[in-house]
């Protein structure tokens, strides 16, 4: 397996998955504190072409890049930092449907 197969694929269970089986946009976001240790940011650790296509940047623009690089801040015009931090520190997935102002999709 080459190291970017490796990459694409989460352990599940027993069982290792490719994110690009998964049927809707998915990426796997790390948490970046800031000097007073309170949540200021997401890097981006992987994804799908799914979510690439959705949030309309290619991979290679966002992998191991922080949120605010791509987006700007993106944490004053929606929910969705609160709702990834969420997701983040209660390790429970979320289906959410809310408007994305920077990337202009839902």
């Amino acid at each position: 397996m080459q190291l970017a197969d490796a990459n694409s694929q989460l352990r599940v269970g027993h069982d290792i998955l490719d994110v690009e089986d998964i049927p809707m946009p998915f990426a796997t976001l790390e948490l970046i504190f800031d000097e007073n240790g309170k949540p200021d940011d997401f890097v981006f650790v992987q994804s799908n072409t799914r979510h690439a296509e959705w949030i309309q940047h290619p991979q290679s623009d966002y992998i191991w890049k922080r949120a605010c690089e791509i987006f700007g801040d993106y944490r004053e015009e929606s929910d969705w930092f609160k709702i990834m931090l969420e997701v983040v520190q209660t390790g429970v997935a979320k289906d959410v449907t809310e408007y994305a102002p920077t990337i202009s999709q839902w």
